[in-house]
């Protein structure tokens, strides 16, 4: 098809781009030439020897670290009162710290028992009595990542019994939140000289396992307080632990 003819203006506007074209590229070509002249010329046979030589060289200094700022030093000092997840079921918990004890001797192979006894007793009861045992008598290790992830999973589930959709990386290592859960003050740990780490592991069941029981346990607390105020108040987490230990031992 052929091109509809220009009118004047059009061709007048061609005629402009053009011209701009060919001076910018002039410009380019007398730019060039100048950047060109600057370089100076070196002869092959006698210049080449007065060129310096560049060796590469490695360094062995290391740079310093820069200081922390303000914010990172609280931070890393804060870092302690936390507990971090991620959450553990009961299930990888108990396989864990059953994992910790054998790495720390706790527990040993049980002795054989009789042909009559083998006859009445439950396979693997003995075993699993000892393992209760020894974790009904581990006290929190302050110190241990397991231990701390341990307890942050209490909290985890207790927290999602009243929001499912809650998600929660942290909490406090002493807080008003361990007396909502039924402790007698905001450190959770005085409360474990009886049960141990076994108690952790109890609430962990309780409130992951049987949150329906869990929140009418709390839901009934609520009642009780509201009907005869504060002192009718029953620490629940306490209670709970107290019924976990007379079981195991009686």
């Amino acid at each position: 098809a052929q091109a509809p003819p220009e009118d004047g203006k059009a061709r007048r506007y061609s005629a402009q781009v053009l011209e701009h074209l060919n001076s910018s590229h002039e410009l380019e070509k007398v730019g060039s030439a100048e950047e060109a002249s600057d370089v100076p010329e070196i002869d092959e046979e006698d210049d080449w020897d007065s060129v310096p030589q560049v060796v590469l060289s490695y360094s062995t200094v290391v740079a310093e670290e820069s200081p922390a700022s303000p914010a990172q030093v609280d931070q890393q000092a804060d870092s302690s009162e936390l507990l971090f997840g991620p959450a553990l079921t009961r299930e990888a918990a108990y396989g864990f710290f059953l994992g910790w004890l054998q790495e720390g001797g706790a527990l040993q192979k049980p002795q054989e028992s009789s042909f009559f006894h083998r006859l009445l007793e439950v396979p693997g009861h003995a075993r699993q009595l000892q393992e209760l045992e020894a974790l009904l008598k581990t006290p929190f290790h302050e110190e241990d990542k397991l231990h701390r992830q341990l307890a942050f999973s209490v909290y985890a589930k207790f927290a999602k019994l009243f929001d499912p959709h809650l998600r929660p990386s942290s909490c406090k290592r002493k807080g008003s939140h361990w007396e909502e859960m039924g402790f007698q003050n905001d450190d959770f740990v005085t409360d474990l000289r009886g049960v141990g780490v076994l108690g952790l592991l109890h609430l962990l069941s309780f409130f992951g396992s049987y949150p329906a029981s869990a929140q009418l346990a709390f839901q009934t607390n609520r009642d009780h307080v509201a009907k005869h105020g504060e002192n009718g108040a029953i620490p629940i987490a306490c209670a709970s632990l107290n019924f976990s230990a007379v079981a195991l031992l009686a």
